[in-house]
């Protein structure tokens, strides 16, 4: 029984030993692609069970990491804020209402940093429309007829910095590029439709925004291009400014062709619909809309006593978390970050979090600078292995680890990974969260090798040569490599 014991400890040790020559083979013959001549790559596989890497390349070198930074804040958030958490956005008003419905006060929406507020992909919670009712519908509840005062959005939470000082003035204007406000509303970007035109060439004409941003206004230079050129359209511009350069292409055609920007003020969006939709019910407001900022400019804000008549609630945390994982939004996990930070709910001071959590939890920091949570920063640098050593903590982390497992994009099934993979050994296999930004790809996640073991595994190459669609397939051919 002894003898046939270590012959089969033995057996297990030679197909580990021959997987890992195998994976390493893999790795070396993907680094000498000559598209990879003058980039920077950073690859790391991790056995869970032990914490042993296995194999790599350049583990420890610093590299960009795009989105796939997006795992660290998402599993920090699950973690410290735990996956039944919801954030609470509060209809609330000062001073008094007289018995014949006058308010003589402010009525606020006080924000919390809920990202999800106003969105329409959540079923469990309303829609803008259907959000802007049920405000309605309360205020009419509290008997207010009259708001002899302003309709507040209060972003007084995250304070006026709602963008990272590192994101690349091409970003800002786009819906990628959308800064978290202490107040967000509809996801903090608008609906931009053109009419295309069927001539190359010509200057399609703007239909309308959707919602109606006030005071919006576009340079239109957007030029009509082949009708399979796809959107090649972007929007610039800066946080709180009203005026928009859109430039680029959009296809040919007949219809409407839509793209995405980033609200410039989403605090004052919020206030400015709901005051639109009070004066549709009659309801009177004699100052209008204005945001908590703007009060504290004129040295009029006060956050003092206030009566509350409603509270909305967001999603739980692990249903945001999967949103944010598997569709790459930017906004969540910038909101998640700043969340983390009780005293100061800022982009450092949750970046401080992340920092004291790795920490605690033994994962090295060597190499690794982070500027943001959501991986849109090409200043944010990690290592491959930091990543791996990462995952593999959260894999551990009974607390957290299904939930954060089950918000990753799944070979075959979902996320960037839903058509991909199908019919090999990875579906149903592998789950990772990709990374792209200029000239930056990157993978990040889990599987289940041959030999039944599970490990948690990293590649991020910048600065290659070719196109990031050949690069990321030359990615996936390797990871298909681990599962063998």
């Amino acid at each position: 029984m002894i003898r046939l014991f270590a012959l089969l400890l033995f057996s297990l040790s030679l197909n580990l030993t021959q997987a890992q020559s195998n994976w390493q083979s893999a790795i070396n013959q993907f680094v000498k692609d000559p598209s990879l001549a003058h980039a920077s790559v950073g690859i790391s596989v991790v056995e869970i069970s032990s914490g042993k890497t296995i194999v790599g390349y350049d583990a420890d070198r610093s590299v960009v990491p795009g989105s796939a930074l997006k795992v660290v804040t998402t599993a920090i958030a699950l973690d410290q804020l735990g996956p039944d958490f919801r954030f609470q956005t509060k209809l609330s008003y000062d001073g008094s209402i007289s018995p014949e419905g006058i308010l003589r006060g402010n009525l606020y929406i006080e924000g919390s940093g809920d990202p999800t507020l106003g969105s329409d992909v959540f079923t469990a919670t309303p829609d803008l429309s259907g959000l802007m009712q049920r405000w309605t519908d309360a205020v009419q509840a509290a008997g207010i007829q009259t708001i002899d005062g302003y309709v507040v959005g209060d972003a007084s939470k995250f304070g006026s910095d709602a963008n990272v000082d590192s994101w690349q003035w091409a970003d800002l204007g786009n819906y990628y590029g959308a800064g978290a406000f202490g107040l967000n509303i509809h996801e903090n970007y608008y609906y931009l439709r053109f009419r295309q035109t069927s001539r190359l060439g010509r200057t399609p004409e703007i239909a309308l925004t959707e919602p109606e941003v006030p005071g919006l206004h576009f340079h239109n230079e957007i030029r009509s291009a082949g009708a399979r050129t796809g959107d090649q359209a972007y929007i610039y511009g800066a946080p709180y400014s009203y005026m928009r350069y859109v430039r680029g292409t959009i296809p040919v055609g007949k219809g409407l062709f839509t793209i995405k920007g980033a609200v410039p003020d989403p605090p004052y969006l919020a206030a400015y619909l709901l005051a639109e939709n009070l004066q549709e019910k009659d309801i009177k407001i004699s100052s209008g809309a204005i945001t908590s900022l703007q009060l504290m400019q004129q040295g009029a804000f006060s956050d003092g006593s206030r009566t509350t008549i409603f509270t909305h609630e967001s999603p739980q945390l692990r249903q945001i978390v999967e949103r944010t994982n598997q569709k790459s939004v930017n906004l969540y996990c910038e909101s998640l970050l700043k969340n983390l930070a009780t005293a100061e709910a800022t982009t450092s001071a949750g970046l401080d979090i992340v920092q004291a959590y790795c920490k605690k939890n033994g994962i090295p920091l060597k190499g690794v600078d982070l500027r943001d949570g959501s991986g849109l920063s090409a200043k944010n640098l990690v290592t491959a292995s930091f990543l791996s050593n990462f995952l593999r903590k959260v894999a551990l982390n009974d607390k957290i680890s299904k939930d954060f497992k089950a918000s990753l994009p799944l070979a075959g099934k979902s996320g960037i990974l839903k058509r991909k993979f199908r019919g090999t050994v990875a579906e149903n296999n592998i789950m990772a969260k990709s990374g792209t930004i200029s000239n930056v790809r990157s993978y990040t996640g889990y599987f289940q090798a041959k030999n039944g073991r599970d490990y948690a595994f990293t590649i991020i190459v910048n600065n290659f040569d070719g196109s990031g669609g050949r690069m990321r397939q030359k990615m996936e051919r390797l990871m298909l490599q681990f599962c063998r």
